[in-house]
């Protein structure tokens, strides 16, 4: 490859796959433990066709992220998980969550332990799995479910469409909450290592039946015994009190039904055979799923009629998040065959979920042979639509690093951009001129830049007319670190549907990993909106006639003012030459010298970032000094940029004109907006709706000193000016304040408040 660069990289690896010779040797090795040792799989029969049994998993496996990597890694499976999400929103009583939301979720906020929502979920990935293995080129020969893994091994077997499975598992998470004992008590399931005869036996005692306590009884037998993450004692007489509603919702959806693929037998758990296929399939429109979620699982004789009907298997795969199934169902195939076929479950707890499933389909490869698994496709199902040539756009440098926006991934598809990069000081000196509070802080510009760069990748080379950041929310913001310390950050732009094929719109999140520790931080999302065709110089809003009541201020003087707030701006981020000022208005000059700004920017951070200075100058007169707190951006309502406007000029310059208006303002706020033009007038880009709010590190003792009255030097010099207050007045102020039990202060927010000035009022609060 680093001598013929222009090779195919996936025609090599077809070649590798397909047209390799195979070697097999062993290296004696006292110190390789068995898990390591290869092993050559061998067919059944040979003489007959080779067979792959699919297993699919019920409820109780489930575990918070499941299918999270695939989702964001693999675009067929992010696909069909939106595309399950679509059926649910168009169900007239949709959920009010997000499938996709839920699927990200962690520990904390995870809700697999609701019905609600862990049916839909499961079914959801199960159905997607099914998608990216049919893709690969994997193909049941039978499939069994355990539960409600009846609905996807359903549609694996062709009988059920997306639709129809999604909206039995719908249905059946939203009317589980019914289920109660005859006392209203709720219900939950457990997993023994019991037999089915020693389990009914059991059950039928009167001081055992039914209740979950009975895990002691089991424990101190020595018997397996594992609650499940069920709030559902499914396939009990709980289920009675939820059947008829469940039934009337899923006639009322007219589920479709179709004949099973002939290649493909699917054995039921509920009948204990297939002889369902052979007359009437209008059950599966409704009656059946109630019995599936009312009568005892049959799984062992579903498997034994799978292997009658349809055996030997060389292979079984069980498709949920774990394989929970493997020991009952290697148990059950070894009472047939004396020895179980290789096993693997597509996904793994614990385990990364592309590895998982690479290793379950390098095991299909390996038992069924080299022409068995379709690499190609299951390539395709990983990159998406974006996977012709990428490869080769990748390692030829086509996507060279783009500034903070980072450089593409490789494994990223043309709905679901993502870019990686390695934030530190020293490769961005730039940076250190936004000094904020003493920090080298990201801008919120940035941010900005960062998406309308974004934005344009999502064009693949058409023509754009104009460029919109639209909702933007600010987090707290990226800290920049001098080496050796970074901070790896990831954009990720996610498309959307538009019914306009001349309109792109994205979900946009700038997301990072702080060296301190390794959960995931997202410190800015938005939405990203492209116009595409051929722009003019004449898209925004003209300028309006300029002001004449305003008053020339000192850019030296306003800078001096942001410093003494903590906003020390330096360099390229310092470059305002004038400064016209009104009432809650304010009209900059800035120049930059080309040479100092990079041209990987559509709009450079630090031009933007000057821009939005100017709603300082329009909120107060930095003479006054009535400006006492840094105000820190959190939201930006629009930007919208045109990008057939130029603003360098012939002497290699940058200049631009900035008009900002204050909207609303208060202590602890300013909101307003922004109009930039260059110099010939033109304006090239608009700000609506800049929200910045006091930064948290300084707005508790501010309002505290304020609701107080009192100000010490330094903090408020306007309020430093006024007369003092009298000291007799200081015991008269009227506070919402409670005193301790102890007569102290509570901690917050006075205890920020300097001790000189607390004190006395403190003592008179306490005589009084």
């Amino acid at each position: 490859m680093i001598s013929n660069p222009s090779a195919n990289l996936p025609d090599i690896c077809w070649t590798l796959q397909t047209r390799h010779s195979l070697a097999a040797f062993v290296q004696t090795n006292q110190s390789l433990q068995p898990e390591q040792i290869g092993f050559q799989p061998q067919l059944i029969d040979g003489n007959e066709s080779p067979g792959v049994l699919g297993v699919f998993t019920g409820q109780g496996a489930q575990w918070p992220t499941m299918g999270m990597e695939l989702f964001s890694r693999v675009a067929l499976f992010r696909q069909s998980i939106k595309q399950c999400e679509v059926v649910l929103n168009a169900l007239l009583d949709c959920p009010s969550w997000s499938l996709c939301e839920e699927l990200e979720a962690g520990n904390a906020s995870s809700r697999l332990s609701e019905a609600t929502v862990s049916q839909p979920l499961y079914t959801a990935v199960q159905i997607a799995l099914v998608d990216v293995l049919k893709a690969a080129g994997l193909k049941f020969h039978a499939v069994v479910g355990d539960s409600s893994g009846e609905i996807a091994a359903v549609y694996a077997a062709d009988m059920l469409s997306l639709t129809g499975a999604m909206q039995i598992a719908y249905y059946r998470g939203l009317h589980a909450h019914l289920a109660k004992g005859d006392d209203g008590q709720p219900g939950g399931m457990l997993a023994t290592g019991l037999s089915y005869d020693e389990a009914l036996q059991s059950c039928n005692r009167p001081d055992f039946r039914g209740r979950v306590s009975a895990k002691k009884e089991l424990e101190a037998r020595d018997v397996f015994a594992r609650p499940l993450r069920v709030d559902t004692a499914y396939h009990s007489h709980h289920m009675k009190k939820c059947g008829d509603t469940y039934l009337q919702s899923l006639l009322a959806c007219d589920i479709a039904v179709s004949a099973p693929i002939q290649d493909c037998v699917w054995s039921s758990s509920v009948r204990g055979d297939t002889d369902i296929l052979e007359g009437d399939l209008s059950p599966l429109k409704g009656d059946y799923w109630v019995k599936n979620m009312e009568q005892t699982v049959l799984l062992s004789r579903a498997l034994e009629s799978a292997i009658t009907n349809r055996g030997p298997f060389d292979m079984v795969v069980e498709v949920g998040p774990h394989p929970a199934l493997k020991s009952p169902s290697e148990d059950t195939l070894k009472g047939v065959f004396s020895s179980a076929p290789h096993y693997t479950g597509i996904l793994k707890r614990g385990q990364d979920d592309l590895d998982a499933i690479s290793s379950a389909l390098g095991l299909y490869w390996s038992t069924m042979g080299s022409k068995s698994v379709d690499f190609a496709g299951f390539r395709r199902a990983c990159l998406g639509s974006s996977e012709i040539g990428q490869p080769e756009r990748y390692r030829l440098g086509q996507d060279s690093p783009c500034g903070l926006l980072g450089r593409r991934m490789l494994d990223d598809d043309a709905h679901g951009l993502r870019w990686r990069n390695i934030l530190t000081l020293d490769e961005n000196t730039w940076l250190a001129g936004h000094e904020i509070l003493g920090e080298v802080l990201m801008p919120c510009a940035g941010y900005i830049s960062i998406a309308l760069k974004a934005g344009r990748q999502l064009t693949a080379g058409r023509p754009i007319s104009l460029l919109e950041a639209r909702d933007v929310e600010v987090r707290p913001p990226v800290a920049v670190p001098k080496h050796p310390d970074s901070v790896e950050t990831m954009c990720i732009a996610r498309v959307q549907p538009s019914q306009d094929r001349n309109i792109i719109e994205a979900e946009f999140d700038f997301c990072y990993w702080p060296s301190s520790g390794t959960a995931t931080v997202r410190a800015c999302s938005g939405r990203i909106v492209v116009y595409l065709g051929d722009g003019k110089e004449e898209s925004l809003p003209p300028r309006r006639a300029s002001t004449t009541n305003l008053l020339n201020i000192s850019v030296a003087d306003a800078y001096d003012v942001f410093k003494s707030i903590g906003l020390n701006y330096q360099d390229i981020f310092r470059d305002i030459s004038s400064i016209d000022r009104g009432s809650n208005h304010a009209v900059i000059q800035v120049v930059w010298d080309m040479s100092n700004l990079d041209q990987v920017y559509l709009i450079h951070p630090a031009i933007l970032d000057v821009v939005f200075q100017s709603i300082f100058l329009a909120k107060s007169y930095p003479a006054k000094s009535l400006m006492h707190s840094a105000f820190l951006p959190v939201r930006i309502a629009r930007v919208t940029v045109n990008p057939w406007v130029p603003v360098t000029n012939t002497t290699g310059s940058i200049e631009i004109g900035t008009e900002s208006f204050v909207t609303h303002s208060d202590y602890r706020s300013i909101e307003g907006d922004m109009h930039e033009y260059n110099r010939a007038n033109k304006p090239f880009l608009e700000v609506e709706g800049l929200s910045l709010k006091m930064s948290l590190s300084q707005s508790v003792s501010q309002v505290a000193l304020v609701q107080l009255g009192l100000c010490p030097p330094g903090i408020c010099p306007a309020l430093r000016r006024q007369p003092s207050i009298p000291k007799n007045h200081r015991s008269t102020l009227k506070m919402n304040i409670s005193l301790n039990n102890d007569g102290t202060m509570p901690r917050e927010p006075w205890a920020r408040i300097p001790s000189n000035i607390m004190e006395p009022w403190l003592r008179e609060k306490r005589r009084s």
